[in-house]
């Protein structure tokens, strides 16, 4: 009996409800690479949407500040998670610019 990850199985269970007709799935399979392309570029355009928030103007009128966070102490609340979010979108600028460079050349190369 040879083992079968538990995600593939789960994916093949989501494949057989949704495409029962397997020519069908041939046909939105090939579509899967695009699927992913367009959902690394939304989480791109998400993270730098996130890394232009500016602290000073935006963000502390509102309190979401690590500053205050660390006063009131709920780390673990979901408004703490969403503030370390954005707080490691803004000190990942540097590679985030890298990585826009590297995806606008790719777009310009491959059309």
């Amino acid at each position: 009996m040879s083992y079968v990850c538990p995600f593939i199985e789960f994916l093949n269970l989501i494949r057989q409800l949704c495409f029962p007709d397997s020519d069908h799935f041939e046909l939105y399979a090939s579509q899967g690479t695009m699927f992913f392309w367009t959902l690394i570029k939304g989480l791109l355009l998400f993270a730098n949407a996130l890394a232009i928030l500016n602290e000073d103007r935006f963000l502390a009128p509102r309190g979401w500040t690590l500053g205050e966070l660390h006063q009131t102490g709920r780390k673990n609340s979901a408004k703490g998670q969403i503030i370390g979010l954005i707080h490691a979108c803004q000190y990942m600028r540097f590679p985030l610019m890298l990585i826009n460079t590297v995806v606008i050349l790719w777009k310009l190369v491959s059309g």
